[in-house]
């Protein structure tokens, strides 16, 4: 199993616990994420790389491919790996979100209802 197969199975372990538990074969099913990842990876890298460009030293290039790269690791794990995560405390986030959001209003109405402090010398 190459790099890309071990983060999707560390991020399926930690944020989708009961979906890899169902997975019969999961050392098959994350070293084909991982060989398929990687090839979307590199075709999307060399896309971003672009062509090379007149009077581009050894350093630049160097950098450029790496920037695409990583850029391509970036987006191909975001959309293949990271947006997948299981909802099962997913009520309780969204209670924890708009309970901080009203006392976030409840703080502003109080602060306008406040008299005004005069910080003119």
């Amino acid at each position: 199993m190459n790099k890309y197969g071990q983060i999707a199975k560390k991020h399926w372990t930690e944020f989708r616990p009961m979906a890899l538990a169902e997975l019969p074969e999961s050392e098959e099913f994350f070293s084909t994420l991982g060989e398929q990842m990687q090839a979307q990876i590199l075709d999307l890298a060399d896309k971003l790389a672009g062509k090379d460009t007149p009077g581009e030293g050894y350093l630049e290039k160097v950098g450029r491919l790496n920037a695409a790269k990583m850029q391509a690791e970036e987006i191909v794990l975001a959309e293949t790996v990271y947006s997948t995560v299981e909802d099962q405390d997913q009520d309780e986030t969204d209670q924890e979100t708009f309970a901080w959001i009203n006392e976030v209003h409840e703080a502003i109405r109080n602060a306008g209802q406040e008299e005004p402090t005069d910080f003119s010398l």
